[in-house]
C-alpha cells in the first residue's frame, strides 16, 4: 500500500457539503480553521488543525447563479464568433 501526499491542493465544487463529506470520510480528513474570505470555502485539515500548513486540501464553492451566468456569456461569445463572417 502506498502513502498519499497532498499538500495544498483546491478543489472547486457546486455542492461543498457533499465535497467536505467525502473527503472527510474517504481520506480521513477533517474541517479546520479558514481565513475569511469573500467567497465561502472550507480547509480540510490532515492532521494537527492549529497550523496551517496541516490544511491539504481547499474547498471552494461555486454558486450555482453565477455559473449559469457565466454559461449564457460563453453562448453568447460563441455564438457571435459562429457568426463572425471576418472568419
Amino acid at each position: 500500500m502506498s502513502n498519499l501526499s497532498l499538500n495544498h491542493c483546491s478543489i472547486r465544487s457546486l455542492e461543498i457539503e457533499k465535497t467536505t463529506e467525502f473527503f472527510s470520510k474517504v481520506l480521513g480528513l477533517t474541517v479546520g480553521p479558514r481565513p475569511e474570505f469573500p467567497f465561502p470555502g472550507v480547509w480540510l485539515y490532515n492532521g494537527d488543525e492549529s497550523s496551517l500548513a496541516n490544511a491539504v486540501l481547499h474547498l471552494i464553492a461555486i454558486d450555482k447563479m453565477i455559473l449559469a451566468d457565466l454559461r449564457n456569456i460563453l453562448e453568447i461569445v460563441l455564438l457571435a464568433l459562429y457568426m463572425d463572417p471576418a472568419r
